[in-house]
């Protein structure tokens, strides 16, 4: 996505493109993306509602019973854009960070100019902890626990909503597809990775 890009989440859905992507900096631990990088994996097919191809989809949730919508990424390009290079983004709105198992993630915010607050969180959807990112710092915000999600809304968004750690995504189902195509992308790089590592192949 070009930074200009001033749209919505289902616009900016179909405005993402690959260009500009080996320039980008990681957001993100590298495991994944060192192993699916080496496999030559990219976005996926179709698949579970607003799955798209490239890697991103769009969904509803809530927390609290308060709505919001998410971008859910998956794959290691989608991931590692994050909202890189993003000039706004809809109230109630943000990404939702989708890996293939959990581990200590870190993000910051080079090329980020949206100031936003992340929450790392478990496998069961429950927030573990909340961080405030400024625009464009080079800090990196490391989670404590590992875990396989991480959702970055606007800066304040969550204390503005009365949400803290310990509250719950409450309609975690719509993200089910997303984690299998992660875990999926993950476990044909590791093969692809081990098949080229085996003598005489």
């Amino acid at each position: 996505m070009e930074s200009s890009v001033r749209v919505g989440v289902l616009g900016a859905v179909g405005a993402m493109g690959a260009k500009g992507r080996g320039r980008m900096a990681m957001r993100f631990r590298a495991g994944f993306f060192a192993l699916a990088a080496a496999a030559g994996l990219g976005g996926c097919g179709s698949g579970g509602r607003g799955v798209a191809i490239t890697g991103m989809g769009v969904e509803t949730l809530r927390i609290q019973g308060v709505p919001f919508v998410v971008e859910v990424v998956w794959t290691p390009d989608a991931i590692q854009r994050g909202l890189m290079y993003r000039e706004s983004l809809p109230e109630d709105h943000g990404m939702l960070f989708v890996f293939p198992e959990p581990d200590l993630r870190d993000f910051w915010m080079k090329n980020t100019v949206l100031p936003l607050s992340i929450a790392y969180i478990d496998g069961e959807g429950t927030i573990l902890q909340i961080e405030d990112m400024a625009p464009q710092s080079l800090y990196r915000h490391h989670s404590k626990d590992k875990v396989p999600l991480a959702l970055e809304m606007h800066q304040g968004w969550f204390r503005n909503k009365g949400i803290g750690i310990g509250d719950r995504i409450e309609n975690l189902a719509p993200i089910a597809p997303y984690r299998k195509r992660a875990a999926d992308l993950a476990e044909r790089a590791a093969k692809q990775r081990a098949k080229r590592a085996t003598p005489g192949r």
